[in-house]
């Protein structure tokens, strides 16, 4: 029997039609079932959505405690928990600190709360942006989902009809701004997914403070430091100290009291040192018992500066500069300076708020020193002095009658170092170098080499810091015996400066003169 064309074409047709129409069905399934899911996810979406916006609710929060993205983000990395955990500890320390309204941790009070991994590379992203990254809620894309090219037989014959299907439901909004490929693609994504999984961040709050019984503890440390002086002044410690140095009663007597405030202070400055490196808030909270019980504003400055870091007191210098200064433009460079021992310190501090250089005495600091030229402006009580660079007080140079004739009471150091002194050491002025020269001051220890060469330089050994020539000589018992305080030894006007000098040296120590230059009562120590 020969080929049927006609019965093959209608068989060939029929099974191509029926084919068709089960993709049809088929493709008809599918949309169902893609809506059926995307019904499902609405749920998704509304708790994403509200979780996003109680997370927008908290990093404003944060914000207005003086947090920075690069803290709140480090916490948003470091966990699903980890910024409404930040959050909440947050607000408790600022209850804590007994916060007024409007009041901010400032960017030191904050590292010294939280640690987080080094190597944290999200840092400069907004917080509401960086918390979208790490949760499955992203912004709505409609059309992303591309119908391909099928072509005519394709098309005709019903082939690849799920890619269409999902094409028509990506190109409208189903829900909420959202697709029903949206939906689908959010629903099978999980709930949180760090987009820097391993991020370390931790939250370190300070003591519960009992105002109470801190100060019953305050007390307590005082009396028992109070105890201790007076104890060793009952057994005649400071008056034996004093009488070692060479004074007689009146003058000894003195000096036991000034020895034992200076043990009291001492004892104190040890103990609030200790436990500050517990309590970074302990100094700000007792700041008027401390000074009321001895303690300078030199010594308070020292106490808080002395335990951080070069980079945790950098940040402090700065904030508290700033702060003294709120109506200036941190967003240039700003010069500010003070004046210490006659020598004008500057700072320089960029609109990053990073100290960009340090000069001292017209010099400028090597890079490497500037950590310790920092810190010790700052342990010396300097920090809260300085002044806008312009707006400091204009220094008048006294006249002071010059003299070179005597170099009375002087103790001289040896030659310090050439290269480090130029930045580390001290400057003088005029009248300073003139009381050193008359001996109504001490020799600094920190002098600068120039200073010790243009007092010192011709007359002293830049070794031992003795007077070139120097050799000691016995007076005679009756001078001895003449310099007391009721009877002091006087210089007489027709000896020459040498001769003055020479008879100085050879009088005892604790032996009572007038000096030459002041006139004044003066005792050799």
């Amino acid at each position: 029997m020969g080929f049927n064309a006609k019965a093959f074409a209608a068989g060939f047709l029929s099974d191509s039609a029926m084919r068709i129409n089960e993709r049809v069905k088929e493709a008809r399934e599918y949309k169902r079932e893609l809506k059926e899911n995307a019904e499902e996810g609405k749920t998704k979406i509304t708790q994403l959505r509200q979780l996003g916006n109680l997370a927008k609710s908290e990093i404003s929060r944060l914000r207005s405690l003086g947090f920075e993205d690069k803290h709140i983000n480090a916490a948003i990395a470091s966990g699903p928990k980890g910024l409404f955990d930040l959050s909440v500890s947050a607000q408790e320390e600022a209850a804590r600190r007994n916060f007024t309204s409007g009041q901010k941790f400032d960017e030191y009070e904050i590292e010294s709360l939280i640690d987080f991994s080094e190597n944290f590379s999200y840092g400069d992203v907004k917080s509401e942006e960086f918390y979208k990254m790490n949760t499955a809620l992203t912004d709505p894309s409609l059309g992303s989902t591309q119908d391909p090219q099928r072509g005519l037989m394709k098309t005709i014959f019903g082939i690849d009809l799920d890619d269409a299907v999902r094409s028509k439901l990506d190109k409208d909004a189903y829900y909420d701004g959202y697709s029903v490929m949206d939906i689908n693609e959010i629903s099978k994504q999980e709930t949180y997914d760090s987009v820097a999984p391993g991020t370390y961040f931790s939250f370190t709050p300070t003591r519960d403070f009992d105002p109470t019984s801190a100060a019953s503890s305050f007390n307590r440390m005082v009396s028992l430091i109070d105890s201790t002086i007076d104890s060793n002044i009952r057994d005649d410690v400071y008056i034996k100290r004093a009488m070692a140095e060479g004074l007689e009663t009146d003058a000894a007597n003195a000096r036991a009291m000034e020895l034992a405030k200076l043990d009291k202070r001492q004892k104190l400055l040890n103990q609030v040192g200790l436990v500050a490196k517990d309590d970074p808030e302990y100094i700000n909270r007792f700041r008027t018992l401390l000074t009321d019980n001895g303690l300078t504003e030199e010594d308070i400055a020292g106490l808080e500066y002395s335990n951080l870091d070069d980079e945790a007191l950098e940040r402090k210098v700065v904030r508290d500069i700033l702060k003294a200064k709120p109506s200036i433009n941190k967003d240039v460079e700003n010069k500010f300076s003070v004046v210490h021992n006659g020598v004008r310190h500057e700072i320089i501090i960029g609109a990053d708020k990073k100290v960009k250089g340090l000069i001292i005495g017209g010099q400028t600091a090597p890079e490497e020193q500037v950590d310790d030229l920092l810190k010790d402006m700052a342990t010396k009580g300097l920090i809260p002095s300085v002044q806008l660079a312009g707006e400091e007080p204009v220094i008048s140079t006294p006249e002071v009658p010059e003299t070179t004739s005597l170099d009375l009471e002087i103790k001289v150091p040896p030659r310090p170092n050439a290269f480090t002194s130029r930045f580390t050491g001290v400057s003088l002025d005029y009248e300073t170098r003139q009381q050193i020269l008359n001996g109504e001051i001490d020799v600094p220890d920190n002098l600068r080499v120039d200073e010790w060469d243009e007092l010192f330089g011709d007359t002293h050994n830049p070794e031992t810091g003795k007077k070139l020539g120097e050799e000691p000589e016995i007076i005679e018992q009756e001078d001895t015996e003449a310099a007391t305080r009721n009877n002091p030894y006087t210089f007489s006007e027709s000896m020459s400066n040498a001769d003055k000098n020479k008879a100085y040296d050879n009088l005892p120590s604790g032996a009572f003169y007038i000096h030459p230059v002041t006139n004044k009562l003066s005792q050799k120590k």
